[in-house]
């Protein structure tokens, strides 16, 4: 009997981006067109908290680089802001509050926006075929369960995920009737072989921490229907529960994201779990799969976690990338070493090509 292959999809913003999840780059223009049309889902105080912080972020424009288009810029900025103690100085804070309490209520505002920006873009028509809500992520599904089932050698597939939202979460167990679902784990705690590990490195918006027995309760993403002037729609939308399951202390509403900085040490103990396991699946893969990650600047962690995960990798065979943005391609490049370098190909393409592509190369071999 063949060994087991080893592979690891690693998904950026692109890979959501057909399911309708905006690109870190188009984020603040879709939100601020939700907070425009009355679509914040009772949460104006913090949209427009958190555009002040834009605006006031918008007068360093003249005497720095900062991209304040970018989600990812703006939220790396906030959290810079405290470390360099001046957070009120550029946010002009109410002094009627500490400087702490005005920079708390911006970080929750903006995982607030954040989540409820996804929730809304990836809302979709309801349809009688649910398993096709998603089809994107409903072929990578499939390619899934070929490459574990069908394809020989099987492989032992991991999914590293940079991104919040949870429309692969919901297609990988909701796939109609005909097909099975797939059924995975966060790995926030030990590791459950018989599931398909899906590590979040940034978090996810069915994340959510008990303060009382410091655990995340993750709710399992369901399709619900709501009704508005423009008719029925499926949604991936999670409301955190009242209590906690565990120890029944009642729980925040706010998710847990964490910032694509380099500083995730005051986030990091909390997901330690996920990413000591994406170093883990790294050191040992033979088949690395980039699709729509674009190595952004803000997230310069990655280099590290690949650099240092990838260590004892020594049957590497692919490491493919999939973005329609050819600059990519130097990017990664510039982070390989000579035995990635050789196994390295760019498709400059989109996540919805890059399944088949996949799936073809695999059937042909």
């Amino acid at each position: 009997m063949a060994n087991p292959t080893q592979t690891v999809f690693i998904l950026g913003a692109g890979a959501s981006k057909e399911c309708g999840a905006p690109l870190m780059g188009e984020f603040l223009d879709a939100a601020h067109d939700l907070m425009l049309l009355g679509q914040t889902n009772g949460a104006d105080e913090d949209f427009q908290r958190v555009f002040k912080w834009v605006a006031a972020l918008k007068q360093t424009h003249s005497m720095s680089n900062l991209d304040i288009q970018n989600i990812e810029s703006v939220f790396s900025a906030l959290e810079m802001s405290k470390i360099l103690n001046c957070f009120s100085r550029i946010n002009a804070s109410d002094k009627s509050n500490s400087e702490i309490d005005e920079y708390e209520k911006t970080v929750a505002s903006l995982r607030k926006v954040i989540a409820i920006t996804l929730e809304n873009k990836t809302a979709i028509k309801s349809t009688n075929q649910p398993n096709i809500l998603y089809l994107r992520y409903a072929e990578f599904s499939d390619l899934i369960e070929d490459l574990t089932k069908k394809v020989t050698p099987h492989h032992v597939v991991t999914i590293i995920s940079f991104n919040y939202d949870l429309t692969l979460d919901y297609a990988l167990i909701h796939r109609g009737k005909d097909k099975n679902k797939i059924s995975y784990e966060y790995c926030l705690e030990e590791k459950n072989k018989e599931l398909l590990p899906l590590l979040k490195l940034h978090g996810s918006l069915n994340w959510f921490h008990c303060e009382k027995c410091k655990k995340i309760i993750t709710p399992i993403p369901r399709a619900e229907t709501e009704i508005d002037k423009n008719g029925t729609y499926y949604i991936t939308k999670i409301k955190a529960h009242a209590v906690c399951p565990k120890c029944r202390n009642t729980l925040s509403n706010e998710p847990i994201i964490v910032p694509p900085t380099w500083n995730k040490n005051s986030h990091y103990d909390k997901i330690s779990h996920v990413w000591s396991h994406s170093a883990e699946k790294l050191s040992m893969a033979e088949n690395i799969f980039v699709i729509g990650f674009s190595l952004p600047e803000t997230d310069s962690f990655f280099k590290y976690l690949y650099g240092l995960g990838t260590v004892g990798s020594s049957h590497f065979k692919r490491f493919w990338v999939f973005n329609p943005d050819e600059t990519v391609k130097q990017k990664f490049q510039s982070i390989l070493g000579p035995l990635a370098d050789k196994r390295f190909r760019f498709f400059p393409t989109r996540f919805s090509k890059a399944t088949s592509e996949i799936l073809i190369n695999f059937k042909r071999n």
